[in-house]
């Protein structure tokens, strides 16, 4: 309980004298360079929207860092890059909105749509790492706080080995310093 919840399982099970491999880490450690630079499949998904006024900048930084990432503007050309084969790295910038009660109802949301957990759970989407500048992205639900839910347990039933995600909600202007920062420091 607390903050004893984002200790990495492996640690308890060390103490306990187990030796297993947990299926994930939730918490702020490092994941190394490697799942970025070799990043083929770049796919970015930039959703425009009232408050989010450097979702542009985001998106600019990372065509910069990413000059053959496919950029989707709407949640129709994201449906499409979910379809067309496997994608080594996602950025999703957007709005999203996390659903408590369901958390499988938690969603990315852009101005004509939303990508519901569910459609992406159900989707032909294989992805390898996934970075979400949104809020809520990597909230627990109050029923389970010991597994990640909504889109990121979306995301790792997809198959996706790193999702990087937020359990609060979420500035504009952090997020585009934070991604800004996290690329830069791991390219």
């Amino acid at each position: 309980d607390g903050a004893l919840w984002q200790a990495p399982w492996r640690l308890f099970a060390a103490l306990d004298g187990l030796d297993c491999e947990p299926e994930m880490a939730l918490g702020p450690w490092k994941m190394g360079p490697d799942p970025i630079v070799s990043a083929d499949r770049v796919v970015l998904w930039a959703f425009s929207a009232p408050g989010l006024d450097h979702l542009e900048l985001e998106a600019d930084a990372l065509q910069r860092l990413f000059p053959h990432a496919e950029l989707c503007r709407t949640v129709a050309e994201a449906k499409r890059s979910m379809q067309s084969g496997p994608i080594d790295l996602l950025h999703v910038a957007a709005h999203a909105s996390f659903h408590n009660l369901n958390p499988m109802f938690s969603s990315i949301v852009a101005a004509e749509d939303r990508i519901l957990a569910l459609d992406l759970a159900r989707s032909p989407l294989r992805v390898d790492t996934v970075i979400l500048s949104a809020c809520d992205t990597g909230a627990m639900s109050l029923e389970n706080r010991f597994e990640a839910n909504g889109l990121t347990r979306a995301f790792l039933a997809r198959g996706a080995k790193r999702v990087v995600a937020t359990q609060w909600p979420l500035d504009d202007v952090a997020a585009f310093e934070f991604m800004n920062a996290m690329y830069y420091n791991v390219l």
